[in-house]
């Protein structure tokens, strides 16, 4: 079970709330229109979904819900059915179910948030320790490898992880390692083994490993974990020191560290100084001469990273051991530490050689690195933007859960997968043109481009590009801030549509219907002095008529056109819409054909009047051959084609070229230019194709992205 993953589904305070009301508001009626209907069994387990969601994400109130959830139930149900004494003690009882199941679910679930919090302990615990910290299976396959083991042996985890333990075992010492193992199988421990190992660059070097088994669920042995500290530099310098001292003297008061001999006791806890060097004096703010009256017990706090005795007895055991305390100098300042002991002989004198690090500048950059690595995340996981890190190879390396989201997939999902794993027909269209900022080395800013989001959802988003290097300069993986600007897109295109629509209705308003108009009053003009030949008064009144009805129509031009990109886009079912166009047309004998079952395009609201006006269009222009108008749809390519046709007389070459354009045709010339205004809102183009004296053949794309079916055909 991920742990980890439960935890962080927490910090979405959101999500789960939703979830929650949506599904109780949702099983309550479904409820009631089932008991409405008289079904009582069924229904009444969907009341569980929000039950057990409130149980296991909000373990404390989990019952308190239940309760409030089940009264609800009871009370819908006495009210729609009639209370009769069974049906009541049915509703009661099921309230008491959910009332158990969200007790036990509250239950388990709180177990479960406390084994995350430790589980996320632990991991933090040994990922920052500084020691070399690996874990094995039982059959010496190496499992698990920290940072501390890849800075002592010159692996990092992706190389070794998989191998076996020999890899880094001298060829001499692995029935050294089978005789540990068998000890670790009887469930003991070894503590501060010295002995060597191999390092990647082929070096050897001394280490002292403490060893302990690593049980199943079961209690049985499933492996072997081991904490390995490098002590080379220590038994370097503890030979030596039996080797001469005068070697040692001089070492003594040239290392960079404080070291310090001093007397031991038959516990193996120190006793008074017999000798300190100038670093060791300049680290505790006394003199040589102060010091030598005391012992390291004087200078040290209550603090140690195992217990005072274990300590001691591991130096009268093994003669060495390494442990972390704290000083106090003389000044009163705590100064933290970690002190190499070895039991060492001088002049035939038994005593202690402590070698003392000050771990100041160590423990600060830790706690600044934490808080960094802790400022950067807050960082990542807050911001809007949705952020991705990839490396080189298209594989995601981290991702903010703003990312996740557009993704439709939890972070757990996505992070160290291949793009080709998660979107195998978009990641190589993706990756060549990441490929163009990891080969330049240049940054690519604002880029605007189009993205569709797990959720169906179509977004105008700006997208930066820039590629992360090393030390060395080298470029070793990109990232991509990506902003949704859907809405200032929208606003843009709004802008430039108004400006057009603007343009176009002032050229109607005033040329348009003021040239109608100025016929319409040379003809009313001619009427007044035909008032006395009725023949020609009526062929004038008929003029007029037609020019009114010229006038009405350019107006209701002007107001559809209007309408057009003023409510956004939505998902438009094709065969009901050519159906409804139909409806009001006068079709007479002429049969309408639609071959398009379950499609549905992504369209301005105003689709269905691009249909009406290609079906009325083959009505006044079909002829006397027209019979049928059909409109049929299929894939070419990754793209869509609506064809709309008829077999009327069609549309001559000459007449084609200005087929769309705004006042051409023998009616209002204004039905097609229509069209081709809706349809290009959502990106959609239309064209005639037909064959002159064989019909018309409207064909309107329709790209991916832009058209479903969302049912079977």
């Amino acid at each position: 079970m991920d742990f980890l993953f439960f935890d962080d589904v927490r910090k979405k305070p959101v999500l789960i709330p939703a979830l929650i009301l949506a599904s109780s508001i949702a099983s309550l009626l479904l409820n009631v229109y089932g008991l409405t209907l008289g079904v009582t069994n069924v229904l009444p387990h969907l009341l569980y979904i929000p039950i057990i969601l409130t149980a296991y994400y909000y373990p404390r109130r989990g019952v308190l819900f239940a309760c409030i959830l089940s009264v609800c139930y009871c009370v819908v149900s006495f009210i729609i059915v009639t209370p009769a004494t069974a049906y009541m003690l049915s509703a009661i009882a099921r309230a008491c179910v959910f009332v158990l199941i969200a007790a036990v679910v509250s239950y388990l679930s709180g177990r479960m948030y406390r084994d995350t919090q430790m589980c996320r302990r632990l991991v933090s615990v040994i990922r920052s320790s500084g020691e070399a910290i690996t874990g094995e299976d039982a059959d010496g396959i190496i499992t698990d490898w920290n940072a501390g083991a890849e800075q002592l042996y010159g692996y990092v985890s992706g190389e070794i992880v998989g191998r076996s333990i020999s890899d880094i075992i001298p060829p001499e010492l692995r029935e050294e390692k089978k005789e540990m193992l068998e000890k670790i199988r009887q469930g003991r421990t070894v503590e501060r083994f010295e002995t060597e190992r191999i390092r990647k660059d082929g070096t050897r070097i001394q280490v002292s490993l403490s060893l302990s088994p690593i049980l199943d669920d079961t209690g049985e042995f499933a492996g072997v974990s081991t904490i390995a500290h490098d002590i080379t530099e220590s038994t370097r310098i503890g030979r030596l020191l039996e080797e001469s001292e005068a070697k040692f003297r001089e070492i003594f008061n040239s290392a960079n560290d404080a070291i310090q001999l001093h007397e031991v006791d038959e516990r193996g806890l120190p006793g008074k100084f017999i000798d300190v060097n100038d670093v060791a004096c300049r680290m505790l703010l006394y003199s040589k001469e102060e010091l030598l009256e005391k012992s390291p017990l004087d200078l040290t706090t209550s603090y140690h990273s195992r217990p005072l005795e274990e300590i001691g007895e591991e130096i009268k055991t093994r003669g060495s051991t390494i442990f972390e305390t704290e000083h106090r100098r003389k000044d009163g300042v705590i100064i933290p530490v970690e002190v190499s002991v070895h039991i060492v002989v001088i002049q035939g004198r038994r005593m202690v050689l402590s070698i003392i690090r000050d771990l100041t500048r160590r423990k600060r950059d830790e706690a600044a690195f934490r808080r960094l690595s802790a400022d950067h995340k807050a960082i990542i996981d807050h911001a809007p933007a949705m952020i991705w890190y990839k490396d080189t190879k298209n594989t995601f390396v981290r991702v903010n859960p703003a990312g996740a989201e557009a993704f439709g997939m939890a972070i757990e999902e996505i992070e160290g997968k291949s793009a080709y794993e998660l979107f195998p027909d978009r990641a190589g269209t993706y990756y060549k043109d990441d490929l163009d900022v990891i080969t330049s080395g240049i940054p690519q800013l604002g880029i605007v481009e189009q993205m569709t989001t797990a959720r169906g959802d179509h977004l105008w988003v700006q997208a930066d590009k820039i590629p992360i290097r090393d030390e060395q300069g080298t470029v070793t993986g990109i990232l991509l801030f990506i902003v949704d600007i859907t809405e200032r897109k929208r606003a843009d295109d709004d802008l430039r549509m108004l400006n057009k629509k603007l343009s176009l209705l002032s050229g109607i308003t005033r040329h348009d219907i003021s040239n109608q108009l100025m016929a319409l009053n040379a003809y009313i003009e001619l009427s007044t002095d035909a008032i006395d030949n009725p023949p020609e008064l009526r062929d004038f009144f008929a003029q007029e008529l037609k020019i009114t009805g010229v006038i009405a129509e350019q107006i209701s031009f002007a107001r559809d056109y209007e309408e057009i990109g003023t409510k956004s886009p939505v998902w438009q079912d094709v065969s009901v819409l050519v159906r409804d166009a139909g409806a009001v047309l006068p079709l007479g004998n002429i049969r309408l054909e639609t071959r398009c079952p379950g499609l549905e395009v992504y369209a301005d609201p105003l689709l269905e009047k691009v249909f009406y006006n290609l079906i009325d269009n083959s009505l006044h222009y079909g002829g006397d051959t027209l019979t049928t108008i059909r409109v049929t749809a299929g894939v070419q390519g990754e793209a869509l084609r609506i064809i709309v046709e008829d077999d009327g007389g069609g549309i001559s070459a000459i007449d084609k070229q200005y087929l769309f354009t705004k006042g051409f045709g023998r009616h209002t010339g204004l039905g097609l230019f229509l069209s081709r205004e809706i349809l290009s809102i959502t990106g959609i183009s239309i064209t005639e194709n037909g064959i002159p004296g064989k019909g018309v053949r409207f064909e309107i794309t329709v790209p991916k992205g832009e058209y479903r079916y969302p049912a079977a055909p």
